[in-house]
């Protein structure tokens, strides 16, 4: 019984291979639309761009917070990931400040993450003069 019990340990593998995997889309796809971005700001400060647009600079500063917000959240979800691999499966060879040696450890690294990443939100919401503010994901 007690050999049945230390394997299902590896179950964890699961959410772990998941978190992975969703914090490269969230790492990918940001790369990928903050380099669109920066092609379009380009393109329309040399004149380039299709059209006669004009970007406010507001907007491209909030776009570009936008990516960061969604680099966080890749980093939260990878944090996640190292740190249940670490204390279930087998510790990993990290810096000091993302060794992982129980879930009080994760936990306050998720909530110093979690912390940016609303700062990294609120800070956009201000850029743009967004007046909602939502609570437990209902719009006020």
């Amino acid at each position: 019984m007690e050999r049945i019990l230390t394997r299902t340990r590896y179950l964890v593998i699961i959410p772990i291979l998941g978190l992975a995997l969703a914090s490269c889309f969230f790492f990918v796809f940001g790369g990928i639309g903050l380099i669109q971005l920066l092609i379009e700001v380009l393109l329309a400060g040399l004149g380039l761009a299709r059209g006669s647009e004009v970007i406010e600079r507001s907007l491209v500063i909030f776009e570009v917070v936008k990516y960061v917000h969604t680099f966080l959240v890749g980093t939260v979800l990878y944090i996640t990931a190292m740190g249940l691999y670490q204390l279930f499966v087998h510790e990993i060879e990290f810096p000091n400040w993302l060794k992982i040696d129980n879930t009080e450890e994760l936990e306050t690294n998720l909530i110093g993450v979690s912390v940016v990443v609303l700062a990294v939100h609120f800070m956009g919401s201000v850029f743009v003069g967004e007046r909602r503010i939502c609570i437990n994901m209902v719009p006020v």
